[in-house]
């Protein structure tokens, strides 16, 4: 296989480069401005961390009481996507053979979490409208 770049995408990968903590303070005040507006919210967690020394490229929260199904399908017809990245390790074919014990806190969180869009130059506009429309679900 050859796996390496044609000229156009190293050019376009190295400019890229240079804007590498422009990109990381855009994600990191993203996920701040969504931890600040979510905290407090009933039904959902937010993470601990105030995101100093972290790179996010996702933005996670739990969705507590067995309500984050219905409220991805209350953001999906509110213009919003989600996603769920978390799939705990023994669902997966290749580790089902392995000993195990109880999962029951896996099983729970993988159950919660849901992704919120994140992306470099978000606007301040875009998150706090996802937060109006979670908190609406909520309400």
């Amino acid at each position: 296989f050859r796996y390496h770049l044609t000229n156009v995408n190293a050019s376009i990968g190295l400019s890229q480069l240079a804007r590498v903590e422009e990109f990381i303070a855009s994600r990191q005040r993203s996920c701040r401005l969504y931890s600040e507006l979510l905290d407090g919210v009933p039904g959902i967690s937010v993470p601990s961390t105030d995101f100093t020394g972290i790179s996010p490229f996702i933005y996670t929260v739990r969705v507590g009481g067995g309500r984050r199904q219905s409220m991805i399908d209350h953001l999906r017809r509110n213009g919003i996507a989600t996603g769920i990245h978390f799939l705990p390790a023994h669902r997966y074919s290749f580790y089902s053979g392995c000993p195990r014990g109880d999962m029951e806190v896996t099983e729970r969180v993988s159950s919660e979490i849901v992704t919120l869009p994140l992306h470099s130059g978000m606007r301040t506009e875009t998150v706090a409208g996802i937060c109006d429309a979670i908190k609406g679900f909520f309400s």
